[in-house]
């Protein structure tokens, strides 16, 4: 006998089957590897979303779709959801976050993270609004440092005429020129066979970098000259994320305040792991006095800072927060 259900009940089944809602689908991109504290980040906040019962997140690393650049553009116009990037490629967007690869703007690691996981970094993120990219928060720093294949760095004169791999931004460039250096601006992806083939006799690179890319096989010193710490950050498509309910965007909004939590978490210990590996590879680790190297390099500033806008009131804000 076939079972009828009661007129409330089959209503109450209707609805839930109509009204049940679909989880939010979302994609994240990133260029590094899954051992990447880029990796970290988007692992944390993919699980955050998820235990939420509200999104579906699938992660794709290792450039797969596209690089930086692209997927910034990507999430600009809603093709992409999220990005984790470095802030260098930022600079094409949002050119205020020049100022943030500034040479020896910072003073340490911990340094940074305070200032951009405050108020500062806050006020950053507000320059992504008008181009349609709604900043999460800042995942960690890499400080950048001076690999060589031959040349042994331990003061500004050893800098001469070195043809070095820099990032493809102003101020890194500004940077190794004023440092006496050849600055040449080259994808990463191309780095490796550079060094092996002599293309350039350095470049610039954090220490995990040195690990999971394997430059330690084509490089004898690692320069601790800590010239720049460049911000990696979570940006999230604005239409994404204005088509989100207010329930959603708190969980999205926690879920990014863990995720940069764990990615400086992760970038520090693999900054003290990668730098103790560097010696079972034959690499000479060097400790140098980045004093002279500091004053050398600030002799980029007023001409980078020309052409950031609102640089002097942001480097302001920046002192006040290092304090």
């Amino acid at each position: 006998m076939k079972k009828i259900l009661p007129l409330s009940a089959a209503l109450s089944l209707m609805s839930s089957t109509v009204f049940a809602a679909e989880p939010v689908q979302l994609k994240i991109g990133h260029v590094l590897t899954e051992s990447s504290s880029y990796q970290v980040a988007a692992d944390t906040l993919k699980k955050t979303l998820e235990d939420s019962g509200e999104f579906e997140v699938q992660i794709f690393p290792r450039g797969q779709l596209g690089g930086e650049v692209k997927m910034i553009q990507l999430a600009g116009v809603g093709a992409l959801d999220v990005v984790v990037t470095g802030s260098a490629p930022v600079e094409n967007t949002a050119p205020q976050f020049g100022l943030l690869a500034m040479p020896y703007l910072f003073d340490d690691l911990k340094q940074v993270e305070n200032v951009l996981r405050g108020d500062i970094g806050a006020h950053f993120m507000n320059y992504l609004e008008p181009h349609r990219l709604k900043g999460l928060g800042f995942i960690s720093a890499l400080e950048r440092n001076v690999l060589t294949s031959e040349r042994e760095i331990s003061t500004p004169n050893d800098m001469d005429g070195l043809k070095i791999r820099v990032i493809q931004g102003p101020a890194f460039i500004e940077t190794y020129r004023a440092l006496g250096a050849q600055p040449t601006p080259m994808a990463y992806s191309e780095l490796y066979l550079a060094m092996q083939s002599g293309v350039v006799d350095a470049a610039e690179a954090s220490p995990d970098g040195m690990i999971a890319d394997r430059f330690v096989e084509v490089t004898k010193y690692y320069t601790l000259t800590k010239a720049q710490y460049m911000p990696a950050l979570m940006i999230m498509s604005k239409s994404k994320y204005d088509a989100l309910t207010d329930e959603q965007k708190s969980i999205v909004d926690e879920a990014a305040a863990e995720a940069s939590a764990a990615g400086f978490a992760a970038y520090n210990d693999s900054y003290l792991s990668s730098i103790a590996q560097m010696g079972d590879f034959g690499v000479t680790v060097n400790e140098v006095d980045t004093a002279p190297f500091a004053e050398k390099a600030q002799l980029a500033w007023p001409q980078l800072m020309a052409n950031i806008p609102g640089a002097s009131d942001d480097l302001k804000l920046i002192e006040q927060a290092k304090q």
